[in-house]
């Protein structure tokens, strides 16, 4: 991290204009213009489109009122900056260092930290240290494959559809974050709080969970022991639901072999399943709303919780199944005809 000066500068955004042009010549010719580099400065009502600031340098400064869209920062320097409610929609931070970065409540909705550094930084002597804190922050699709984020705080924020795959989040704090559909795979979530986390569709493959508690945690596990046709089936399935129709495609399980099978929280919501076997499944919190289940072996499988509103369950052998634990019901569904309520179809008794 560069030393930070004990001075203090406001930047307005005629002053930033200045910075921002030498800076740009300084990008096309290194022996021209001069690279933007500020230390607690104050920087105020600076708007910037799709423009680079890589490798620019903003150690302990504060933005105010400021947005960012489409901007690459890239390789730049953020140390300890703090950027609360700011917007980086569709910014590009690949390799950039902000440790300790505060940016509390900003939105940064598609934004690429790839490889950032996010990690605590030293604030003194010491050895006292300060994490990121993203409480709050609008992450939605973003790119943060490989990023160093141990011990930052995420609790509260977005993080639905994030690419973390090979992330560092030892000791992160994701309580109450939404990680629906998130990619964890080969994240290191050693030491993480998940406590309160939604995590409906999140991919944990090879992820280190290491004292991580997930009771509690509506998170599919694992897909171990299914064949490779039915995993790569199986995902298409959920890229199918949570695009609603427009990526994937709808699973067809006919006749599939889920006896056994530990599938708490898998989604398999309007998939087609007819004739499939889950006796002694656990299937507890599955959801399987408007699913076709018409003859499927349900015998002594667990399955409170799961969601089969809207299910067609006609013919299906329920032997040792307390059909009262899951949920039974309407569910609204979209046809070519319009909306219209559809209810679970339950066995003949």
């Amino acid at each position: 991290m560069a030393n930070p000066s004990p001075s203090t500068l406001f930047i307005d955004k005629d002053a930033f204009a200045s910075l921002f042009a030498k800076h740009t010549e300084y990008l096309e010719n290194a022996n021209k213009g001069r690279a933007l580099k500020l230390f607690k400065a104050t920087v105020q009502g600076v708007h910037t489109t799709e423009v680079s600031l890589e490798r620019a340098v903003f150690v302990e400064c504060k933005f105010r009122t400021c947005s960012f869209r489409g901007t690459a920062f890239d390789s730049a320097e953020l140390d300890l900056s703090r950027m609360t409610h700011v917007t980086f929609d569709g910014a590009s931070f690949r390799s950039a260092t902000m440790r300790g970065v505060h940016m509390r409540q900003s939105s940064l909705k598609g934004v690429d930290l790839s490889d950032a550094d996010l990690r605590p930084a030293t604030i003194n002597l010491a050895g006292d240290s300060r994490p990121a804190n993203l409480e709050g922050t609008d992450l939605e699709r973003a790119t943060m494959k490989r990023a160093k984020l141990d011990g930052a705080n995420l609790q509260h924020s977005n993080l639905f559809e994030c690419d973390l795959s090979g992330a560092s989040l030892k000791g992160a704090r994701l309580g109450q974050a939404n990680l629906s559909g998130a990619d964890l795979t080969g994240a290191d979530l050693t030491g993480a709080d998940l406590s309160g986390a939604v995590m409906r569709n999140a991919i944990l493959t090879n992820a280190k969970l290491d004292g991580v508690d997930l009771e509690g945690v509506a998170v599919f596990r694992s897909y171990d022991g299914l064949e490779t046709s039915m995993v790569k089936a199986m995902r298409a399935h959920v890229q199918w639901v949570m695009s609603e129709g427009k990526k994937g495609t709808r699973g067809v399980f006919r006749d599939a072999d889920f006896n056994g099978r530990d599938l708490r929280f898998v989604e398999l919501t309007c998939a087609d399943l007819q004739h499939a076997d889950f006796a002694g499944a656990d299937l507890r919190g599955a959801y399987l709303a408007g699913a076709d289940l018409r003859g499927i072996n349900l015998t002594g499988a667990k399955i409170d919780g799961a969601d089969l509103r809207g299910a067609n369950m006609s013919g299906a052998v329920t032997a040792g199944v307390n059909l009262k634990m899951a949920k039974i019901g309407k569910i609204k569904v979209v046809t070519d005809g319009g909306q219209q309520s559809v209810s679970t179809k339950l066995p003949a008794s």
